[in-house]
């Protein structure tokens, strides 16, 4: 399944519902099941691992859920806030999930440990670095917003 494949299971009048993976069994399990789009939990993994938080969990071992799957499956990575501090390093991280057959990336918009969300100048820098390293636009991307949970 492709980026265009799965823009158009997006529908206005009902939401899309993507199931959830934490390891490489529960990921298995959906493909079993015939399932077409699995997204990756970071809480969910790391619980997995006794870790308190997604951050906790290094890319390679979040990519690595997905690697036991085979076939057309969408596959959609819990990025956090892309697993980097500076742009040479999110490039590398993008370069990564596009070899590894990663259709989609949750992104987002704060840094860990930190309780605001990102400046919104230095977040659109990330978002554009995101697309112009995805040269094949072979990615989808979601941002998750953590404004509603911000206390204004």
């Amino acid at each position: 399944m492709n980026n265009n494949d799965f823009a158009k299971m997006h529908n206005p009048n009902r939401p899309l519902t993507l199931l959830n993976v934490w390891n490489r069994d529960s990921a298995k399990a959906l493909q079993h099941e015939k399932i077409k789009v699995v997204a990756s939990s970071s809480y969910g993994s790391a619980a997995d691992k006794n870790k308190e938080d997604g951050q906790q969990v290094s890319l390679n071992e979040n990519v690595g859920i997905f690697s036991s799957l085979t076939g057309d499956m969408f596959r959609s990575l819990d990025f956090e806030a892309g697993y980097s501090d500076n742009s040479n390093s999110l490039q590398s991280n993008i370069k990564y999930l596009i070899r590894n057959k990663i259709s989609g990336i949750n992104l987002e918009d704060k840094l860990p440990g930190e309780n605001e969300l990102q400046a919104i100048e230095k977040f659109t820098e990330k978002i554009n670095l995101i697309n112009h390293t995805d040269i094949e636009k072979s990615m989808f991307v979601n941002i998750r917003t953590d404004s509603f949970f911000q206390v204004i």
